[in-house]
């Protein structure tokens, strides 16, 4: 029986081999890791390339559905110059760079084709950098623009606009190994928004008090029209001009909201709770990445420096 399950063992390592060696990858954990993530990352940019028709899916004025569309009351601000611009230009260039990033994350490309992967890699840093100017002009609105999510918003730009400058940087001396490790950190920290998506439905899945958000009148107007003033007579002041910057307590309730209104709230509250902690999720799970595939990273090195 054990000569068995060896022999079924051996077969299946074979068939696995077959799979990952003609992709760049000697050891099956690699390729495992590898696959997950980039499968991830993938299907998340894939399902956002409709947001790239900003007006009939991204800002419709009906959403198709809670995926196809922004979050409740963020187009409020993005229909707003210069927000429209910043949304726009952050949309139209980071989806386009995440395709090609699975592109440049293929081993067997980054070692034989290497004026592909050369010229995909600028294209990809060029690419990124007009985002993080989108990102810049749209964090004072984006999830209720408070300074946790401004913070969390800029220190994610800057840490993933470093991280590419030391993968430049280190190419042009030809540090191979520092390029690759820099360029992952660059792309799982940019990854932190997908499982800060996933932590921010889980908390509020989860919490059982709903917490109180402050929301300008403007806004809610925007979501609510003539049932403002009935849920939230406390506008009035906004609606008669006396104080045009109202703002009101909204109840942060996600999973049973009276009204859109509440949804929005909630998620505007733990906005820059989730996505903190996915960033440190990240920002260690890319160490420990690095440390697991350290040999495939001295074969990449050595295959890439042994070129002309």
């Amino acid at each position: 029986m054990a000569e068995i399950d060896r022999s079924s063992a051996n077969v299946i390592t074979r068939i696995a081999r077959k799979i990952y060696h003609p992709i760049g990858f000697t050891k099956g954990y690699n390729f495992a890791f590898w696959l997950v993530y980039l499968g991830v990352f993938l299907g998340f940019t894939i399902s956002r390339l409709q947001f790239l028709d900003f007006y009939g899916v991204f800002c419709s004025a009906t959403a198709k559905s809670a995926t196809s569309h922004a979050a409740p009351g963020e187009c409020f601000y993005f229909l707003q110059k210069p927000y429209t611009i910043g949304i726009v230009l952050h949309l139209a260039t980071i989806l386009p760079a995440s395709l090609l990033v699975c592109i440049q994350f293929i081993p067997v490309i980054r070692r034989k084709a290497t004026l592909l992967h050369r010229v995909n890699g600028y294209i990809i840093i060029i690419l990124s950098v007009l985002s993080m100017v989108g990102v810049y002009i749209i964090a004072p609105r984006t999830f209720g623009g408070g300074f946790d999510a401004q913070g969390l918003l800029g220190a994610l730009s800057v840490t993933f606009l470093w991280a590419l400058l030391m993968s430049y940087i280190s190419i042009k001396r030809r540090q191979i190994e520092q390029h690759r490790a820099w360029m992952l950190r660059a792309w799982f920290w940019a990854g932190s928004i997908i499982t800060g998506r996933l932590i921010a439905i889980l908390v509020l899945k989860v919490l059982k008090s709903p917490p109180y958000y402050a929301m300008p009148c403007d806004k809610i107007d925007s979501m609510l029209q003539d049932r403002t003033l009935d849920l939230y007579p406390e506008c009035l002041s906004f609606y008669s001009g006396a104080n045009p910057q109202q703002n009101v307590v909204v109840r942060a309730e996600f999973n049973h909201p009276t009204s859109v209104v509440e949804a929005a709230a909630a998620l505007d509250a733990v906005f820059g709770m989730a996505y903190f902690v996915a960033f440190l999720l990240h920002l260690f799970g890319v160490e420990i990445y690095l440390h697991l595939t350290s040999s495939e990273t001295r074969h990449s090195g050595h295959v890439s420096s042994s070129k002309p």
